[in-house]
């Protein structure tokens, strides 16, 4: 039987390339169909009704930070983590053929791409005597994709270098995201409730969701001694906290 692994994006998207990336060695890779949805949350409920065996998710970039609709919604649907991976991603302004970087005047892409090459668009804005136009879009390679349909030539796309080979267009720039090492961190996620049968050898990573009671002083101090002080030799090293408004409750948060 095929698996399908969801992912939001089209072809040529960085989490269509991270997806194949992180399950090319896999022993059932040939047997694992790669399924894109326009938006997170149609990946994400897909796992969440069991359409699928898995899916695969970017959650935070080393640059422009949390992807906060993800998060949001893992906080909400019957997901369990079982693991991550880290892509690098290097973006590129895309093209139809012939046209020259001076003709540009809009440029589209995922809100996250465009955020990674702020300093870039920043640059490029400057030395337009018209101005440039920036326009969100729902993925990388599907703004490429669109770009490739257009018949104005003006408009350019950021997504990466595969998707300019897949849709047509031509690379005029290369490397553009504000930081070399630009790295986007992906979550695996599974249907149901996590489970021991996930753990693997080695160091285990844990994203935990709590809601505290109201606040008081030093709530959140004695739940992370709590958390340090767990049975046996295991020492917890703290990576990252992340707070998430209860839209039930103005002003408490999920952490």
């Amino acid at each position: 039987m095929r698996k399908v692994v969801l992912y939001q994006g089209i072809e040529g998207s960085y989490s269509d390339m991270a997806a194949h990336e992180f399950f090319s060695n896999r022993p059932d890779n040939e047997q694992i169909d790669y399924v894109g949805r326009n938006t997170f949350s149609e990946a994400i409920n897909g796992v969440h009704e069991n359409e699928a065996l898995t899916g695969f998710l970017p959650v935070e970039n080393s640059t422009h930070g949390d992807v906060v609709e993800v998060w949001s919604l893992l906080i909400n649907r019957n997901v369990a983590i079982i693991g991550e991976h880290y892509f690098p991603v290097h973006h590129c302004l895309l093209a139809k053929p012939d046209v020259k970087l001076e003709d540009i005047t809009e440029v589209r892409s995922h809100p996250q791409a465009l955020g990674q090459c702020s300093r870039f668009l920043e640059d490029l804005n400057a030395k337009n005597k018209y101005g440039l136009k920036i326009v969100q879009w729902y993925d990388t390679a599907g703004s490429a994709k669109d770009v490739a349909k257009l018949d104005n030539n003006n408009v350019a796309a950021i997504a990466s270098k595969l998707a300019a080979d897949i849709y047509g267009l031509n690379v005029l720039v290369e490397g553009i995201e504000d930081t070399k090492k630009n790295v986007t961190r992906f979550l695996h996620i599974r249907p149901g409730a996590w489970n021991e049968g996930y753990l693997r050898e080695g160091p285990i990573k844990m994203t935990m969701l709590t809601d505290l009671d109201a606040p008081k002083p030093g709530t959140f101090i004695d739940f992370l001694t709590a958390v340090q002080r767990r049975p046996g030799d295991a020492s917890v090293r703290l990576s990252k906290v992340v707070s998430k408004p209860i839209p039930e409750f103005p002003f408490e948060y999920h952490f």
